[in-house]
């Protein structure tokens, strides 16, 4: 393993935690489930076939290839078993790029330590297509973690309050939870009726 793959792998392991992405994302289940692609279990039970041994060192997996250009970067590597990583790429370039989409989904979900402790979550996606890379920005929609959010929702609320379904929706709520004034005003009304009936 090269220097530089040695210490994006050491950076992916201060981030994300130590281990094999491809077993901590539930990879070999995600693709037995979905069918169509040779599943990990029978890559394994054809190396031990031919007798070839099983290492589960782990290496540094490139999501995209050095070939096409892939850097030995944090954002774009994966902690993997050695066996996890020849699995890969024994598969099909565009069979290996679904799993390769299920470890950057797996890095999105981890949470991210900054070197001084602080929480700080994932700011995007990319996707890689071959040619075409999507980058897709993350926004934290939790309005106790972001201010912003925190801020908009308590105004949308303010103006819910003013619209007729609003009003409608409370005055449902006041009669179905009726308070003491409210029943004690609804018998006057009614004994005022009884008492024009009686005229």
């Amino acid at each position: 393993m090269s220097n530089s793959n040695r210490s994006a792998k050491k950076e992916l392991e201060r981030i994300y935690g130590k281990g094999c992405f491809f077993n901590r994302a539930k990879v070999a289940e995600q693709i037995e489930a979905m069918g169509g692609i040779k599943t990990f279990k029978v890559f394994v039970q054809e190396k031990r076939f031919k007798g070839k041994p099983i290492s589960h060192q782990i290496t540094y997996h490139h999501l995209k290839h050095k070939s096409e250009g892939g850097k030995a970067t944090v954002e774009n590597g994966a902690n993997v078993e050695e066996v996890a990583h020849q699995y890969l790429h024994s598969l099909p370039r565009n069979q290996e790029e679904i799993i390769n989409n299920m470890l950057r989904e797996f890095k999105l979900n981890c949470v991210m330590m900054t070197g001084d402790g602080q929480v700080q979550e994932a700011q995007s996606i990319s996707f890689n297509f071959g040619e075409d890379v999507l980058v897709i920005p993350l926004y934290d929609n939790d309005e106790k973690h972001n201010p912003e959010v925190a801020r908009q929702q308590a105004e949308e609320r303010e103006k819910a309050k003013h619209t007729k379904e609003y009003k409608k929706k409370k005055k449902y709520e006041r009669l179905q939870n009726p308070t003491r004034a409210m029943k004690k005003r609804e018998l006057q009304r009614m004994i005022e009726e009884e008492e024009d009936w009686d005229r």
